[in-house]
């Protein structure tokens, strides 16, 4: 997927710090098996291993169209697009003045169109 546009789950696992990640295609956030003998990998894990508090994605495959509505969604709902911050005075703080990014994920997922196939 992604990986060969950032340098792959080594890079990210090398950074300092990171900012809380959404990772949005089809099953990027999925996790790698080790077959039984070894811990499960991928890039999620490679994002917390890199300093990210927070790491949203898709664990199977989703249409294109649900994935771009869920993500319109989303970043309005935390207040991360320009245009939702004019329409509804950003998205819901928590305590400390950061987006409240759990509490989006239940009503960004309400803009599925195919919701009891994409979840």
């Amino acid at each position: 997927g992604g990986q060969k546009y950032f340098g792959g789950a080594r890079a990210v696992r090398s950074l300092s710090s990171c900012a809380s990640s959404v990772l949005m295609g089809c099953s990027s956030a999925k996790l790698v098996g080790g077959g039984g003998r070894y811990e499960a990998g991928g890039g999620p894990l490679a994002y917390v291993a890199g300093g990210a508090p927070a790491v949203v994605g898709c664990l199977w495959d989703i249409t294109d169209g649900d994935v771009d509505r869920f993500a319109l969604e989303f970043f309005d709902l935390i207040g991360l697009r320009e245009e939702s911050k004019k329409k509804k005075g950003g998205g819901k703080q928590d305590k400390k003045g950061g987006s409240d990014l759990g509490a989006a994920l239940g009503p960004a997922r309400a803009a599925c169109k195919l919701r009891y196939l994409t979840g």
